[in-house]
């Protein structure tokens, strides 16, 4: 692809997974010169976004999670390093576990150390959700969890309208289910103090705006108002 039609660029400085200490470039997405045209703001806050006829379809959740090659070890970028030491172990010795489940999901050829696309977006997210099992309290992992699901459901339309034929539909009802359940979970740990959210940057559920606390209950509401729906 050329210069100008980038749509994504590799940080300069490497990353240093705190599990493995493996070395790896985390990739960015470029936001300037027309490569994002914003469409409209559904009802479930997810931002769409029109095709643009320089550079094609872009799909900005993809880029969010950082990954390591290695290890598998993955969450939001703002939080890969803040991982607690004591959970390095259990990390290391499902590594196998890790990647087993993530190409029966997502196929042979996700590689996380080449350019982001829809199968490595949606790995990324499936990867997140086991990844924040590892974090402490402080970074409220429940309600990162409950994002994680949603936009993994949001990726997975994407890549069912990509691929029709490879039937990723099947799996939005689950994640959906799974989301509902863990925004029904976080906001429990905030009314109870069980997490902190003080540190939290954005509580989306998109990347375009900030929701708040507000969003987050009516993202627990419109989710749980008939999760039954989501059930496969």
């Amino acid at each position: 692809m050329s210069e100008e039609l980038k749509v994504s660029y590799f940080e300069k400085n490497p990353r240093v997974c705190p599990v493995c200490e493996t070395e790896f470039y985390h990739e960015m997405l470029l936001t300037g010169g027309g490569r994002l045209i914003a469409g409209e703001l559904r009802n479930d806050l997810r931002r769409t976004y029109e095709k643009s006829k320089k550079y094609g379809a872009v799909y900005p959740l993809i880029y969010v999670v950082a990954v390591c090659p290695n290890c598998l070890y993955a969450s939001f970028s703002e939080d890969f390093s803040l991982l607690n030491k004591k959970s390095v172990d259990d990390i290391l010795n499902t590594k196998d576990e890790r990647r087993k489940y993530m190409e029966e999901f997502f196929g042979l050829n996700v590689n996380f150390e080449a350019n982001r696309d829809l199968y490595s977006g949606a790995a990324s997210y499936f990867l997140a959700l086991d990844g924040y099992l590892y974090h402490d309290k402080e970074i409220a992992p429940t309600l990162k969890k409950a994002l994680c699901s949603l936009r993994l459901s949001w990726v997975l339309e994407d890549l069912s309208k990509e691929a029709p034929s490879e039937n990723y539909d099947r799996l939005i009802p689950f994640f959906q289910y799974k989301a509902s359940e863990l925004y029904a979970e976080a906001i429990e740990c905030m009314q109870n103090g069980k997490e902190s959210f003080d540190k939290i940057k954005s509580f989306g559920p998109d990347i375009d705006n900030n929701f708040g606390y507000e969003g987050m209950l009516y993202m627990g509401a419109l989710l749980g108002f008939d999760a039954s729906k989501f059930i496969p």
